[in-house]
C-alpha cells in the first residue's frame, strides 16, 4: 500500500505541480492518488505560477515568525525616536 502525505509542505506541492506542468502526471491521477480535491491542487498551480515555492508558504508559523520580525524592528525605531528625543529636550535645556 502507497503511504500518502500527511503534511503538505510548501516543497511537496512545488513538486506536484511542476509534475503536472511538465505534463508527468495528470492533475486527476494526482487527486486520486494523494485523495486531494481537483480544486485544492487548481489553487496550488495556480498560487505556484503567480508567486512560485514561496506563495505556497502560507502556514500560520511563517505568519508569526515575520509578525515577530516587524515587532522586533519597530521597537527598535520607537527605541531610537525615543532616545532622539530625549537628546533633543536635553540639548534646550529640558528634562526628562
Amino acid at each position: 500500500m502507497e503511504q500518502k502525505t500527511q503534511r503538505w509542505t510548501a516543497g511537496c506541492k512545488a513538486e506536484l505541480v511542476l509534475k503536472i506542468i511538465k505534463n508527468e502526471i495528470t492533475l486527476v491521477d494526482t487527486c486520486r492518488a494523494n485523495d486531494l480535491k481537483q480544486s485544492e491542487v487548481e489553487s496550488c498551480i495556480e498560487e505556484f505560477i503567480n508567486s512560485g515555492t514561496k506563495g505556497l508558504k502560507t502556514t500560520n508559523k511563517d505568519a508569526q515568525d515575520e509578525q515577530a520580525r516587524e515587532i522586533k524592528e519597530i521597537n527598535f525605531k520607537h527605541t531610537l525616536l525615543k532616545r532622539t528625543f530625549q537628546n533633543e529636550k536635553v540639548f534646550q535645556g529640558g528634562g526628562f
